[in-house]
């Protein structure tokens, strides 16, 4: 590529990201439900391209007929006996396969908001529901076998498969590079750790942002499956615990313009020391008691988790009572390495190489399956269980 090519697709990429809002939903559900309508090779191409890389797309396949138009609609209000369900972002097909798809970025789906689009679809006549997100959301999918749904995908995963589909010529360009701009700005989501971006994990921006990208992407998934394990399988209870969520600027449309704390996505959190890590309150009303993430020490590079007694002046029966936890812990995981202090402070603190997930094919899944096995664990030795304070 010449300079003066360089040039061009720079000053492109940034009209188009001067022009999109980044975590925009129903900005980018416009999009691409527009090229839908406008180009058939498109609609056809994203129609088979859902379908191919959904779970149980294949269960589907062999009814994607491109013989006949495919038509897209865009937000569409869906109803079970009358009742409003929710509106769909997108309904792609025709009369022998029809895709209902339900579009994420940045945003978790509302409680129950999958299973009341499956009351409201038909699988018989050839309707099913999927859907497209940039993180893991794995307590609020419906059950994998469920009638009518196909599964869920995330963009990082079905990024390349979405490049050139249009047809030839300038409609297909100004599509690339929406897809660049939507992984410039983090849209996308990562799903791959590199060995250079271990080792510059250090002094590299890049490689912070793509860790802390993951983060954010298994954020939601750990905090539910943090909550089911501590409230004995609810992973809705809001009071049993949170993290400490990132802040978000209002709109300049808005008439005041302020900072509100987005609850659905967690502040990532960068120490002086090395670390990088999402923070717990347990219980919600409570202080922070556990952290997930990434550090760094001399050669040393590892995910973590941390668990501590959440005060700075333990009695003698919360130190006991620590005491005895954390030999718990030291027994549920005899494969680990388990730092305890025998400080003041009282934490303990669990270290996996970090290494071993830069040989996944999904780096946020494979970080996702360890918390799932891991958190149950670390509930189950009791180290978040309230032990009150002597009264003097």
């Amino acid at each position: 590529m010449t300079d003066n090519q360089l040039e061009s697709v720079v000053d492109e990429l940034a009209l188009l990201r001067s022009l999109r809002r980044a975590g925009d939903e129903p900005q980018l559900t416009r999009v691409i439900g527009d090229l839908a309508q406008a180009d058939q090779l498109f609609a056809r191409g994203l129609l088979r391209v859902l379908v191919e890389n959904a779970p149980r797309g294949r269960e589907v396949v062999d009814r994607i007929d491109v013989s006949h138009d495919v038509r897209c609609e865009i937000e569409r209000r869906l109803f079970a006996v009358d009742e409003l369900k929710g509106r769909i972002e997108l309904v792609i097909g025709n009369a022998q396969l029809k895709l209902f798809v339900e579009v994420k970025l940045q945003s978790d789906y509302r409680l129950n908001q999958l299973t009341d689009y499956l009351e409201a679809i038909e699988p018989d006549m050839g309707e099913y529901l999927i859907s497209v997100t940039r993180n893991i959301s794995r307590f609020r999918d419906p059950p994998s076998d469920a009638v009518g749904w196909l599964g869920s995908m995330r963009w990082g995963r079905l990024a390349p498969a979405l490049r050139d589909l249009p047809s030839p010529g300038a409609l297909r360009d100004q599509w690339n590079l929406l897809l660049q701009v939507l992984e410039r700005d983090g849209d996308v989501g990562s799903i791959t750790i590199t060995p250079d971006q271990i080792t510059a994990f250090e002094q590299s921006n890049a490689a912070y942002s793509r860790l802390s990208d993951f983060l954010e992407q298994i954020g939601a998934s750990a905090l539910q499956r943090l909550r089911a394990e501590l409230s004995g399988g609810n992973p809705a209870d809001r009071a049993v615990a949170t993290f400490k969520s990132k802040r978000r600027a209002k709109p300049q449309t808005a008439k005041r313009a302020r900072t509100d704390v987005d609850e659905d996505r967690p502040e990532v959190i960068w120490d002086d020391d090395g670390g990088l890590y999402l923070a717990f309150n347990i219980p919600a009303s409570g202080t922070e008691r556990l952290w997930i993430g990434f550090y760094v020490d001399d050669d040393e590079k590892s995910f973590f988790y941390i668990a501590a007694t959440g005060t700075e002046d333990p009695t003698p029966e919360q130190e006991a009572h620590w005491r005895s936890a954390t030999k718990h812990l030291h027994a549920l995981f005899p494969e680990r390495r388990v730092f305890s202090n025998e400080g003041d402070d009282l934490y303990v603190q669990i270290d996996y190489p970090l290494s071993q997930f830069a040989k996944a094919i999904d780096a946020p899944e494979a970080l996702a399956a360890q918390i799932d096995e891991d958190l149950p664990r670390l509930v189950r030795t009791g180290a978040f269980l309230a032990v009150p304070r002597s009264q003097p």
